[in-house]
């Protein structure tokens, strides 16, 4: 059985309180240690969540076979309301970190039990770019000073947006920096509908701004904002009346909500940009300069490696066990170059897990010719046991330093 501490996961071993095989589990990490012990059953006990005193992770099983995306986002949703139901019956607040980049997965594929470790490296990037002014005799021509913006009430919302760790509080509130800027710019008039007067105000700003460059081609700008950023993502976010509403943290809204933030943030940049002297952004790493770096990387020959070393990541690392325990090395590797938009994917196999003599996996790394380029950390340690196969699977995203944040 795979275990995570001493929290089951899945595997082909029962689960020695029950009896039961558990085909299909997900782990995720917390955002802190749980204080409590604790098991919820979902569907008449074919879901159990699990949590434990001094672990740092959430599990959800079941015993059915099920497909991986299946395991993921049913075992995600009930690891959310179990944690709904701790906050309110035993006034403990826990939360999941980074759960669609970082998890440990069982699944039953073709009468094989698999576990997956998936993991993700964000790679931050920065371009400074200068210019320098000369006249026709090569003088440098001093340039005038740039004119320091005006505060106005929609940096507050902005800066809150930009400084929080939640996405669904993020996008509520760079709307309404958006909303405040729209209005600084056109006011609403007494008894206006707020539809109309959102259609009024992105008609204004398309005067200045070119709100074709804005959105996806094809799409007509003023309906597709105020249609999709508007009606569907700014009143699902900010109403929870009859179902027809995004409930925070469910796995089928988050990545759309994520895009959404990205394209509205676009929006609200130029339009502050435009109208209030904010200056534009600097230099950025393309997706195809991303892209070329991302292959070198894996042309050099790459590796994952696991060790029981127990010392935490540090930036410094070189080796993946620095203590100079037992490391393993997967024998079968491949890239995923377009995995998704701007992400890349390393993955590597452990055929016959049960020949790894580890006590735990304490850490994980991916290595590229000879150099380690990220170490991932199990406090509490992954027990591969039970399984055919163990993979490990480790993500890159881009992530532009001269940017405003995307990534929540």
């Amino acid at each position: 059985m795979v275990q995570i501490g001493e929290i089951y996961i899945g595997g082909n071993e029962r689960h020695p309180r029950n009896g039961n095989v558990y085909n299909s589990g997900v782990a995720f990490s917390l955002s802190k240690k749980s204080s409590v012990d604790g098991i919820y059953e979902f569907e008449s006990g074919k879901w159990e969540v699990e949590i434990q005193k001094n672990n740092q992770n959430i599990v959800a099983r079941c015993r059915d076979i099920l497909p991986e995306e299946q395991i993921l986002q049913t075992g995600f949703d009930f690891c959310q309301k179990y944690l709904d139901l701790l906050s309110v019956a035993q006034k403990i607040t826990l939360g999941i970190d980074n759960p669609g980049q970082e998890y440990i997965l069982v699944f039953n594929h073709d009468g094989r039990m698999i576990g997956r470790i998936v993991t993700n490296g964000d790679l931050g990037l920065s371009v400074e770019v200068t210019a320098t002014v000369k006249d026709k005799d090569g003088n440098v021509v001093e340039q005038p000073p740039v004119p320091q913006p005006d505060w106005n009430p929609a940096f507050r919302f902005y800066r809150i947006s930009q400084s929080g760790s939640d996405l669904y509080d993020a996008y509520r509130n760079l709307y309404l920096a958006f909303e405040s800027l729209m209005q600084d710019i056109t006011p609403i008039n007494s008894g206006e509908r707020e539809t109309d007067w959102l259609l009024r105000a992105l008609n204004n700003i398309g005067q200045k701004i070119p709100l074709r460059t804005l959105v996806p081609d094809g799409k007509d700008p003023i309906p597709y904002i105020a249609g999709v950023y508007y009606e569907h993502f700014r009143c699902k976010t900010f109403h929870a009346k009859n179902r027809n509403y995004i409930l925070p943290h469910e796995w089928a809204d988050a990545e759309k909500l994520s895009e959404a933030y990205e394209g509205l943030l676009r929006i609200w940049r130029e339009v502050a940009i435009a109208f209030n002297n904010v200056p534009g952004g600097g230099g950025v790493v393309t997706y195809q300069g991303f892209m070329f770096l991302m292959d070198n990387m894996a042309n050099q020959g790459n590796m994952m490696q696991i060790t029981d070393d127990p010392s935490p990541e540090n930036i410094t690392d070189t080796k993946i066990s620095p203590l100079g325990h037992s490391v393993y090395s997967t024998t079968e590797n491949s890239y995923v170059r377009d995995y998704r938009p701007g992400i890349v994917l390393f993955k590597g196999d452990f055929e016959n897990p049960d020949d790894i003599k580890l006590g735990s996996i304490h850490r994980i790394g991916l290595k590229s010719g000879e150099t380690l380029y990220t170490v991932t950390f199990y406090e509490d340690g992954i027990k591969p046991l039970g399984i055919d196969k163990l993979e490990s699977h480790e993500t890159f995203r881009l992530v532009n330093k001269s940017s405003p944040k995307i990534i929540f």
